[in-house]
C-alpha cells in the first residue's frame, strides 16, 4: 500500500468513528469519487450459499413476515371491534371488508418495510452509515450552492456587486474605486463589546457538542450516579403525588386486617352461606377453603400481601390511618425503580465485564436518548410510586434482564462471575416471583435455553435461577398444603376460554350444545355472564368485586369435579360456534399489537381513582388539583396525533417484536435467547385478563432502549468480526485494499 492511499485509508477509518470498516469502504486509486468524499462505498460479493442455507434463511424469512402479519391483521380489526359497545354484531371478522383489507395489506407491508431496513442496517451497518453520511453532505452542499445562487442572482436583481458598487451607475462604480480615506474616529466601546460577545458566544457554542458529550458520560459511568440521576429527575413524583393504587391493594390490606385478626385471637368463622369475607372480592372457590378458617389467598401474590399489609397495620398502630404506610411503601418501591433501571442501565451502556473495550464503550447520544426516555416518560414515572405488583414485577425484571445480559456476553469462565452478579441474579428473579405468578413459567423457560446457548454458566443459572424457584415454590406449596394460605382459582387461567364462552352467550345462546350448557350451568349462571360480558376485560366474567355485582361464576357451589368438566364444554362450545370464539379472543387481545388502540387502563389511572378517595384519611386531600391535573395531561398525551404514540405502550411492544424477528432473521441465537422473556411476556399480554392493559406491558417499555441498543451495538461488533476475517488490518501484510475502482 503507497502513502496516498495509506492517508486515505487512515481518513476513511477517522470517518467510521474509529472503526476500519475495510470490507466495505475502499480508496479508489484516483481518490475522487461522484460524491466528493474521497471514498468508494461498495460490498464484498459474499460467498454462494448452499441450499440447505438458502432454506434455512427462507424459512425464518417467513416466520419473520408471519410476525409482521400479525400485527397488520391485529391494526386492521382494530375497528371493527371498537365498535362492539355501539353495535355488538358489526364487531366481526364476517363485517370485513375492502377498506379493512386495504387497511391490511399497508399495515403489513409497512411493518415489513422496518423489517427489512432493520435487517439490512444491521448486516451493513457501516456501509449504510457511510452512505448516509455522504448523502447528508451532499444535501449539505446542494443547500450551499443553492443559497449562493441566490445571493448571486438577489445581487443582479437589485443592481450590486459584491464590493457593494452600483452596477447601473458608472459615477458610482468609478467613484467607489477611488482610494477610500481611512477614518480617524475611534472604534466604539460598544461596537467592540458586541464583537467580543459574539467571538465569545460562537466559540462557547463550538465547544458545546465535546462538553455536554463529557457531560452525559460523566453521569452515566456507573450504577451510583445514573441512580443519583433518576432520583432527581423522578423527585417530583412521590413528593407531590405521595402514593397511587387501585382495588389490588384495598383487597390486600383486607385480607391481611381478617388474617391478623384470626392471629390475634379473635375468632372468625367463615360465618355461613351468605357471607362475603375478601375471598368473595376476587372470589376463590368455596372447595379451596381449607376446614380451618384462614383468610390469606395467593391471589395478589401472598408474599406482598404480607409485606403491604404489615406496613400498613403498623401504620395504623403509630398514626391511625393507613396514609403513612402506603406512602412508606410508595416511596420504598420508588427507590427499588432508580435501583434497578440504574443497574440495567449501568450494564449496558459501560459493560465493564468486558475488559478490552473498556468502562465506556456506549457513546453519549444513546446513553443521553435512554436516559431522557426513562426520565420523561409518564408511564415509567407513575410506576415508580403505584403500589400494583405489575410495576414491581417490571422493575425486577428490567434488573434480571441486563443480569442475563452480562451473563450471555461474558466469554469468561464460569468461575469469572462476580459475586455481586450471582447475588443480585438470585434476588432479582426473588422478587419476580413474588410479584407476578407468571414469573415462574418465563424463569423456568428461559433456564433452560440459556443452558442450550451457553452451556458454560450452568452453575450460574442453577444458583441464580432455579435455586430461588425451587426454595419459593416449595414455601409456597406448604403454607397451601397445611391450610395457612389458600391458593389461586384455577379459573383464574381461563381468561380467554371465558371471554369466548361469555360471548357465545351473549351472541348466540342458543348456540352452546346441550351437553356443554349441562357442564358448564355448574360453574357459571349463563345468563349473568352473557350480560356481565366485556370483550375488554375477563373480571366481570369471572365475578369480580364487591357484593353489587353479577353473580356470573358460581365460586360458592362449584366443585372440583365441576372444574374437571370445563375444557370439555368450552371445547365442544367453541367447535359450535368458531367465529364468535375467534372474535372473543381476537378481541380481548388485539389492543397490544394495534398501534392505534388507545390504552383500556393506562398508569394515569392508578393517580385519580375512587380507591384513593375512600381508601385515604388524608392523601386524596394532598394537592387533589395537582393530582387530577397531571392525570388529566397524561391521558391527553396518549390522544395526541403520531407523538402520542410515544407514551403508550403498545409502541414498544409492536417495535421489539419487530426486532426480535430481525434478529431471528440475522441467526443471532444467542441474543434471542436472551430476548426470549419478551416474547413470553407477549404471550402473557394475550392469555392476560384484560387487553391493552398498559400494566402488562411495562417490563417491555422499560427495556426497550436496551434492546435496541443491544441491537445496534451487535451490529457493530459483527460487522467488525466480518472485517477482521475477510480483510488483514495491518497493511504491511495485506498489501492494497481490494477495490473495483
Amino acid at each position: 500500500m503507497n502513502e496516498k492511499e495509506r492517508a486515505s485509508s487512515t481518513d476513511v477509518t477517522r470517518r467510521t468513528g474509529g472503526k476500519a470498516f475495510h470490507r466495505d469502504i475502499c480508496v479508489s486509486p484516483s481518490g475522487e469519487t461522484p460524491d466528493g468524499v474521497g471514498i468508494e462505498s461498495r460490498k464484498i460479493p459474499t460467498p454462494k450459499q448452499g441450499v440447505g442455507s438458502r432454506l434455512r434463511s427462507s424459512l425464518c424469512w417467513i416466520l419473520a413476515a408471519l410476525a409482521c402479519l400479525w400485527l397488520a391483521i391485529c391494526t386492521s380489526l382494530g375497528p371493527l371491534y371498537r365498535q362492539f359497545t355501539t353495535n355488538p354484531t358489526a364487531a366481526t371478522i364476517l363485517a370485513f371488508s375492502l377498506n379493512d383489507l386495504v387497511r391490511l395489506i399497508f399495515s403489513f407491508f409497512v411493518y415489513l418495510f422496518i423489517l427489512r431496513i432493520l435487517v439490512g442496517w444491521a448486516r451493513t451497518p457501516a456501509w449504510f452509515s457511510t452512505r448516509l453520511n455522504a448523502d447528508m453532505r451532499a444535501a449539505r452542499s446542494a443547500w450551499r450552492t443553492y443559497q449562493k445562487e441566490r445571493r448571486s442572482r438577489d445581487r443582479k436583481d437589485t443592481g450590486c456587486s459584491p464590493a457593494g458598487r452600483d452596477l447601473r451607475h458608472p459615477d458610482t462604480a468609478n467613484a467607489s474605486t477611488s482610494p477610500q480615506v481611512p477614518s480617524d474616529r475611534p472604534q466604539s466601546a460598544r461596537t467592540g463589546f458586541l464583537r467580543r460577545a459574539s467571538s465569545d458566544i460562537a466559540l462557547r457554542l463550538r465547544a458545546f457538542p465535546a462538553q455536554a458529550r463529557s457531560f452525559v458520560l460523566r453521569i452515566t459511568a456507573n450504577c451510583h450516579d445514573i441512580m443519583i440521576v433518576l432520583i432527581l429527575g423522578w423527585l417530583w413524583v412521590p413528593v407531590t403525588l405521595l402514593t397511587a393504587f387501585g382495588a389490588d391493594l384495598r383487597s390486600q390490606l383486607r385480607e391481611f386486617s381478617w388474617a391478623w385478626n384470626q392471629w390475634t385471637g379473635q375468632k372468625q368463622p367463615y360465618i355461613g352461606f351468605f357471607s362475603f369475607v375478601p375471598m368473595d372480592i376476587y372470589p376463590t372457590a368455596h372447595y379451596m377453603w381449607p376446614a380451618r378458617p384462614t383468610y390469606l389467598t395467593d391471589q395478589h401474590n401472598i408474599v406482598l400481601t404480607l409485606f403491604y399489609g404489615s406496613v400498613a397495620s403498623l401504620s395504623r398502630y403509630l398514626t391511625g390511618s393507613n396514609d403513612w404506610g402506603l406512602i412508606v411503601l410508595s416511596t420504598a418501591q420508588f427507590i427499588f425503580a432508580a435501583f434497578a433501571l440504574a443497574s440495567c442501565a449501568d450494564r449496558f451502556f459501560n459493560r465493564r465485564w468486558l475488559g478490552t473495550s473498556g468502562p465506556r464503550t456506549i457513546g453519549a447520544a444513546p446513553r443521553c436518548i435512554i436516559i431522557a426516555f426513562l426520565l420523561l416518560c409518564p408511564i415509567v414515572q407513575f410506576s415508580t410510586i403505584s403500589l400494583t405488583k405489575s410495576p414491581l414485577f417490571a422493575f425486577a425484571f428490567a434488573w434480571w434482564f441486563s443480569i442475563q445480559y452480562e451473563i450471555c456476553t461474558n466469554r469468561k469462565s464460569a468461575a469469572h462471575t462476580r459475586p455481586s452478579t450471582l447475588a443480585a441474579l438470585a434476588v432479582s428473579t426473588a422478587v419476580m416471583l413474588c410479584s407476578a405468578k407468571y414469573a415462574l413459567y418465563i424463569i423456568l423457560i428461559e433456564f433452560l435455553l440459556l443452558l442450550l446457548v451457553n452451556r458454560n454458566h450452568w452453575r450460574t443459572y442453577a444458583i441464580g435461577l432455579l435455586i430461588p424457584v425451587i426454595a419459593f415454590e416449595a414455601a409456597l406449596n406448604v403454607a397451601i398444603s397445611t391450610g395457612t394460605v389458600i391458593g389461586g382459582d384455577l379459573i383464574e387461567s381461563h381468561g380467554p376460554q371465558l371471554q369466548q364462552i361469555a360471548r357465545v352467550a351473549r351472541l348466540n345462546p342458543n348456540g352452546i350444545p346441550p351437553s356443554a350448557r349441562r357442564k358448564l350451568a355448574a360453574i357459571f349462571n349463563l345468563d349473568q355472564m352473557a350480560e356481565a360480558y366485556s370483550q375488554q376485560d375477563a373480571d366481570p366474567v369471572k365475578s369480580s368485586g364487591i357484593q353489587s355485582k353479577k353473580v356470573s361464576y358460581r365460586w360458592r357451589t362449584v366443585t372440583k369435579a365441576d372444574m374437571k368438566q370445563f375444557n370439555s364444554a368450552w371445547l365442544q362450545t367453541v367447535r359450535a360456534n368458531p367465529v364468535i370464539a375467534t372474535d372473543a379472543l381476537l378481541a380481548k387481545c388485539y389492543g397490544y399489537f394495534d398501534i392505534n388502540d388507545p390504552p383500556y387502563v393506562d398508569m394515569a389511572y392508578y393517580l385519580s381513582n375512587s380507591q384513593i378517595d375512600n381508601a385515604s384519611t388524608w392523601i386524596a386531600r394532598w394537592l387533589p388539583g395537582w393530582r387530577q391535573n397531571v392525570s388529566n395531561t397524561a391521558k391527553s398525551m396518549e390522544s395526541f396525533p403520531v407523538l402520542g404514540h410515544l407514551v403508550c405502550g403498545n409502541l414498544y411492544v409492536i417495535m421489539t417484536l419487530l426486532i426480535v424477528a430481525a434478529e431471528f432473521v440475522l441467526k443471532r441465537w444467542r441474543t434471542l435467547a436472551c430476548h426470549m422473556p419478551l416474547l413470553l411476556l407477549m404471550g402473557v399480554m394475550i392469555t392476560s385478563p384484560a387487553n391493552n392493559f398498559e400494566r402488562h406491558m411495562l417490563p417491555l417499555v422499560f427495556v426497550f432502549g436496551f434492546v435496541a441498543l443491544t441491537f445496534i451495538t451487535e451490529s457493530y461488533e459483527h460487522e467488525t468480526v466480518k472485517v477482521r476475517r475477510d480483510i488483514p488490518i495491518d497493511s504491511e501484510s495485506s498489501g492494497s485494499l481490494p477495490c473495483n475502482a
